[in-house]
């Protein structure tokens, strides 16, 4: 049940991410960034699950995914408390909640 629930939310994450961006973000920044954050929400997972494929084998993959769910608790604390009203630090948000999301899913 477990894996079910894990699958459905990597890949929610990955299809609506940008609908999320358009809904929450799309009337307070411009198209270029809105493209630029949705670029690079969808590359720097990629490049941040090469990184930690390397400290896999030393610290082990709990750790690394571990480490992961606390960053993206204290993004999503850090971002409760600034309130929606900081368009920059949402766009930041929802980028680093795919990236967490997607080095759990994909690690």
């Amino acid at each position: 049940f477990v894996n079910v629930i894990q699958c459905f939310h990597c890949h929610f994450n990955s299809s609506m991410f940008p609908m999320f961006i358009t809904i929450l973000l799309g009337h307070r920044i411009s198209t270029f960034w809105s493209s630029l954050v949705i670029f690079f929400a969808f590359l720097a997972p990629h490049v941040c699950n090469i990184l930690l494929l390397q400290c896999v084998p030393r610290y082990g993959l709990h750790e690394i995914i571990s480490l992961l769910l606390v960053l993206k608790l204290l993004t999503a604390g850090t971002m409760w408390m600034m309130g929606k009203e900081y368009t920059h630090m949402t766009a930041v948000f929802l980028a680093a909640n795919r990236i967490y999301t997607e080095g759990v899913c994909k690690l």
